[in-house]
């Protein structure tokens, strides 16, 4: 199947038609959730944000940082001071800077979305920039993008296209960190959607071609991809070509190409899909909710769901046609002063590929709602941190496999935590909002019980527990 490159000149139709039909949303909010929101973003972004330089240095090893150990910063060489010292000079020096992509198919929602972040995220003290979609850019200038064309027409096309996109992203990060103010960074779509526009072995013709890694421009550039699926699933009514002349894609094909941007992104350690099983304005702000948890807003622990399986999955019980990725996430606890939080490092690895991030948890008093920050860092950060990781903390690793199914993101880890395999406990975990969650069949005869946790305090199959397990059988 080829799909069309087509530029969209305003809101999708389904957006208009929805906003129509519902009748619009009521703007005003509780004052005192903004103010709250207001304080959690400030202090989760402040707490947290420390990079530099992190694509360039994702691939490096402890050896390739010139010795961690032996060269540290003078200032950062006490270790007690070590975290509060990133800490400062990420309140001082480096202001958070959010980088979202949204993406999907064919009149999802996505520029009524783009909006709607753009004025709520202002509100908050956000600085917000937009990245205009670059095709369209390209074909407003005259470039043409059509089905058959040739091998070298493609790849240039599609390398001009991907080239762009990460200049004009780079282009508004270093804006970002000249203004010294907090920035949410929204893509409309992202460098990875040029994969749903070729087939798989003309794209690895064109990663090897430049040079570049799949994983590193997955998880690289964005801290959170947000995938709005097209009407033309799941809200047939509303997909139209009617009051978009540029659009061009049947329904059929529409679903199609969302379908293929999906999997481009599956792997992404931030990835959520928005479905259509609410109207329209339910699925803007349900856009919005994913987006205020990745900046530091409360989030509903709810929305997580757990469950214990008999046994790990092979590839091979895979279904032919599921797309996943699989990689190993190695998570280390530091000191903490603050009773209330959790911060941690994390290094994740795909293929010889290593990407660092840090995170911040904060639990609410009655353990209902949690506040994460989540920040990439370089790799010569993550090696300082991992002097003041907490002793009595060990470190988790686990082998994760990340796929869609349905209309949900999945993501089943096996811990490493006992040298018999057989008595490593692994995980199925997925974002369901509202309750609504439909599991796959291939695993529904594995799945043993549901262990979602009512408070975050009460988890029981998370890494933090698991650490303290591993402490305890390290005191035996």
């Amino acid at each position: 199947m080829h799909f069309q490159r087509l530029y969209s000149t305003g809101s999708g139709p389904a957006g208009n038609q929805r906003q129509s039909k519902s009748g619009g949303q009521s703007s005003k909010r509780n004052q005192s959730l903004v103010i709250v929101a207001i304080a959690a973003a400030a202090l989760a972004a402040a707490a947290t944000w420390y990079t530099t330089n992190s694509d360039k240095q994702s691939h490096e090893t402890p050896q390739e940082c010139s010795g961690s150990q032996s060269q540290l910063n003078p200032l950062l060489v006490n270790a007690e001071n070590l975290l509060e010292e990133h800490i400062k000079k990420a309140h001082n020096d480096e202001p958070p800077i959010i980088r979202i992509c949204l993406t999907g198919g064919p009149s999802s929602g996505k520029t009524t979305s783009l909006a709607y972040l753009r004025d709520k995220l202002s509100g908050l003290g956000f600085q917000v920039f937009i990245v205009t979609e670059i095709a369209t850019l390209l074909l407003l200038g005259g470039a043409k993008w059509y089905p058959g064309m040739d091998m070298d027409e493609l790849l240039a096309f599609e390398t001009a296209l991907m080239k762009n996109q990460m200049a004009v992203e780079d282009s508004y990060i270093d804006i970002a960190k000249g203004s010294k103010k907090p920035t949410v960074i929204l893509c409309d779509r992202g460098v990875l959607d040029c994969k749903a526009y070729m087939s798989d072995e003309v794209f690895e013709i064109l990663m090897e071609k430049q040079g570049w890694n799949e994983t590193k421009l997955r998880e690289g550039r964005y801290d959170a991809v947000i995938h709005l699926i097209t009407a033309a699933i799941g809200a047939e009514s509303f997909y139209t070509r009617e009051n978009n002349p540029a659009r061009m894609e049947s329904a059929e094909q529409a679903a199609e190409l969302d379908l293929r941007l999906r999997d481009s992104y599956v792997g992404h350690p931030n990835f959520m899909i928005i479905d259509n099983s609410t109207h329209f304005e339910g699925k803007v702000e349900r856009v919005y909710s994913y987006v205020g948890s990745i900046v530091g807003l409360p989030k509903n622990v709810a929305e997580k769901r757990k469950f214990l399986l008999k046994r790990d999955v092979n590839i091979e019980e895979f279904p032919p046609y599921l797309k996943y990725e699989i990689h190993q996430m190695t998570q280390s606890f530091l000191k903490e002063k603050d009773p209330e939080a959790q911060t941690r490092i994390r290094k994740r690895s795909q293929k010889g590929t290593h990407t660092y991030s840090m995170s911040t948890k904060r639990s609410s008093k009655d353990g209902k709602e949690e506040t994460v920050s989540v920040r990439p860092i370089s790799a010569k950060s993550y090696y300082e941190l991992a002097e003041v990781l907490d002793p009595s903390l060990p470190p988790v690793t686990k082998r994760i496999k990340s796929f869609v199914s349905g209309e949900y993101y999945f993501e089943l880890a096996k811990y490493q935590l006992s040298e018999d395999d057989t008595q490593n406990p692994v995980v199925l975990q997925v974002e369901a909002p509202h309750g609504r969650l439909q599991l796959p069949d291939f695993l529904k005869h594995l799945i043993l019980k549901e262990v979602t946790p009512e408070r975050e305090t009460d988890d029981h199959y998370g890494s933090y527990r698991f650490s303290q397990m591993l402490n305890e059988q390290q005191e035996l």
